[in-house]
């Protein structure tokens, strides 16, 4: 099933897909007229269409089916990472994130980042690609921030457990925390957090666990926890 970035145009539920993803319908797939499709705004809703007219660049569907939350989690994930050194190793990440189930994306700045900046717009086009190819109906909210300490303060009165993976740690409790409801992970940069960071992150009960005996690079621990938190939630939810 391909899934399609839709917007509706008019209150008889028609609805017109992006340029790009009209090309990649008509061009690549070969629809026709009177084809169904799938297509999501991007924000929850998601719809089994109809192609009811076709033009240069444009593809016009009508509603046939609507699916609330089609392929959203039960429960929030929120990830919160360092920026790290290599853009396409952070795209990857956010890459896999996505269609891990993340529902709330937070780059940030740690003392030890080398990199300082990054473009949002680039975040949220990987992101629009991956919940369409994992078949989500919602992009996660992304919000960047400038150091951990802001990060922390400003979610310090969300209502979500908070979990910073640290290779010093040797911490490995928290399963049940993570399967039985909503989760907030703190991924450091390459050379980890520093102390002070560990220390702030305390300061906001934010509970410190181990990674592993196996070092990580940034982008793998962010993903080895994620996969982690799926497979509870999941596995918890068909017990």
């Amino acid at each position: 099933m391909q899934i399609y970035l839709v917007q509706e145009i008019k209150e008889e539920l028609i609805f017109q897909l992006s340029e790009e993803d009209a090309h990649h319908c008509t061009v690549v797939m070969r629809n026709r007229i009177g084809d169904i499709i799938w297509g999501t705004d991007g924000k929850g809703n998601a719809f089994q269409l109809e192609i009811i007219n076709i033009q240069k660049k444009v593809v016009f569907a009508k509603q046939i089916l609507y699916f609330p939350e089609l392929g959203e989690p039960k429960f929030n994930t929120c990830i919160a990472f360092a920026l790290l050194k290599s853009p396409s190793r952070m795209e990857m990440l956010i890459e896999k994130a996505v269609e891990l189930g993340v529902t709330n994306i937070y780059p940030f700045i740690a003392k030890r980042s080398e990199k300082k900046n990054f473009s949002i717009d680039r975040i949220q086009k990987i992101a629009l690609a991956a919940i369409k190819q994992c078949k989500r109906s919602r992009i996660p909210e992304i919000q960047f921030y400038s150091s951990m300490n802001e990060l922390l303060s400003a979610h310090k009165k969300t209502k979500i457990p908070k979990f910073l993976g640290f290779c010093e740690s040797d911490t490995y409790k928290y399963r049940n925390e993570i399967s039985k409801e909503p989760s907030f992970f703190i991924i450091g940069p390459e050379g980890d957090f520093t102390p002070d960071e560990v220390e702030l992150a305390k300061q906001y009960q934010v509970n410190i666990f181990s990674l592993g005996s196996t070092r990580f690079r940034a982008e793998t621990a962010g993903i080895h926890v994620l996969s982690i938190n799926h497979y509870l939630k999941n596995a918890d939810e068909k017990s």
